[in-house]
């Protein structure tokens, strides 16, 4: 039995590993295209009146993959600020903040989507949630948003 575990486990490894690496590598290929280092998303994005940069990005259909938590990660290793996505089809929520900006994601998503039906929640800086319908998606971005 122990046998079988570690042949398990060891493939599941091996599965992540090259599941990083070909995220990895997307995300390398993006950059090589658009010729725009993901920094570029926060330098683009104005602060608002508490100086705080907000990203929100809404995707139809999709699931909300590794690429775009790289984005997230990037755009909030940078000063004060809040990075949110959201998919309708299935119904998610990402959101991300940086270190400085005083809030923890984790704790805010899963309080959200709690009162939403659905179920998530993270670290500090980056959390991941579902909902069981695209209906209160928008209410919760924009409550999020509003941080």
């Amino acid at each position: 039995e122990h046998a079988l575990l570690c042949f398990d486990a060891n493939d599941f490894r091996l599965l992540r590993q090259e599941e990083l690496r070909v995220g990895a590598l997307t995300v390398a290929e993006r950059v090589r295209e658009t010729k725009t280092p993901f920094r570029a998303l926060y330098n683009e994005t104005q602060p608002g009146p508490a100086g705080r940069r907000r990203h929100v990005e809404h995707r139809p259909h999709g699931p909300l993959d590794d690429e775009l938590r790289t984005l997230a990660q990037s755009f909030c290793a940078q000063s004060n600020a809040l990075f949110l996505a959201t998919s309708a089809n299935p119904p998610s929520v990402l959101l991300a903040v940086s270190a400085d900006s005083g809030l923890h994601a984790g704790n805010l998503l899963k309080e959200a989507l709690l009162a939403a039906g659905g179920r998530g929640g993270g670290s500090a800086q980056l959390a991941q949630g579902s909902l069981p319908s695209a209906d209160p998606l928008s209410a919760l971005a924009a409550s999020l948003a509003d941080r």
